[in-house]
């Protein structure tokens, strides 16, 4: 079954855009965390659309929801979160 992930990335502005993909094949786990610990740490978030390449500066970005979650992450991820409360609570897909 072809699984894709979505990330919808939210700016300052109060806009947001998202972006699919197909979801990769599962590497090993090292590879995977430190993919995403370079996506974190980059200055902007960069993506290939169809012959285009869309660069988001990391500036202009509030926060971004990706689902579903890698299957290895940084030891620094919270595991088991889950977002109760707050001023637009109701907008996570989890919450």
């Amino acid at each position: 079954m072809n699984t894709s992930v979505a990330a919808t990335i939210h700016f300052t502005d109060r806009t947001s855009l998202t972006l699919r993909w197909p979801q990769m094949q599962a590497g090993d786990a090292a590879t995977i965390t430190s993919k995403v610990r370079q996506a974190l740490e980059a200055g902007s978030l960069v993506a290939a659309v169809g012959n285009d390449l869309l660069v988001v500066p990391m500036q202009s970005v509030k926060y971004v929801y990706v689902t579903p979650a890698p299957s290895a992450l940084p030891t620094t991820v919270i595991l088991g979160a889950s977002v109760e409360g707050g001023r637009n609570a109701d907008d996570w897909a989890g919450g």
